[in-house]
């Protein structure tokens, strides 16, 4: 941009470039396909990364992670649904929380793996379907607060130091509750 001030004698404009906030959220969208790796499938056009938080709503097209390396920042899930495809052989990452609201589906296929480093929260409304696939929570420190509410777990793994809360009502394992490092309260 291009500042004159009247006020000041300054025979040449001061000129600077804007610095915009960095992008922390994207939404997505389905414009294009279920890839959750086609950045025209999000706005703004990007793919999730570690530094970015996503927000899945209802939409025509729902995303599938099918291929490796997906991750993002914090998960969220309103009334849209997510499926990780049982292609993937490396977790899906989120290095903050997953919040499935009511009306939102968080669906893994056969043996898929879920890396969480913060809170795990699935609404009255909300479902989780895990198949055969397994949570790992990864936090470092601190305290987690765990609430699946009605929606069950298959294998749950706690590797991370941090304190884990389990909260709400009686947490459902069908597979292995495995406490490798951490305190689970």
């Amino acid at each position: 941009y291009c500042f004159k001030n009247s006020d000041v004698n300054h025979t040449t404009p001061i000129t600077h470039k804007i610095k915009w906030p960095p992008i922390t959220q994207i939404v997505w969208t389905g414009a294009v396909n279920s890839d959750w790796f086609n950045p025209r499938n999000w706005s703004p056009n990007r793919v999730p990364n570690s530094e970015l938080s996503v927000m899945i709503p209802l939409t025509a097209n729902s995303p599938i992670i099918y291929r490796n390396n997906a991750e993002c920042k914090n998960l969220t899930i309103a009334n849209g649904s997510l499926t990780i495809d049982e292609v993937v052989s490396t977790p899906l990452t989120v290095h903050g929380s997953v919040d499935v609201q009511d009306g939102g589906v968080l669906s893994v296929d056969d043996d898929a793996v879920i890396d969480v480093y913060g809170d795990w929260s699935i609404a009255t409304k909300g479902y989780f379907v895990p198949q055969n696939g397994t949570v790992r929570f990864l936090a470092p420190g601190g305290s987690v607060s765990i609430n699946p509410r009605k929606s069950d777990f298959n294998n749950i793994e706690f590797n991370g130091e941090a304190t884990y809360m389990l909260a709400g009502s009686p947490i459902n394992v069908k597979g292995d509750f495995t406490i490798n490092k951490g305190l689970v309260e």
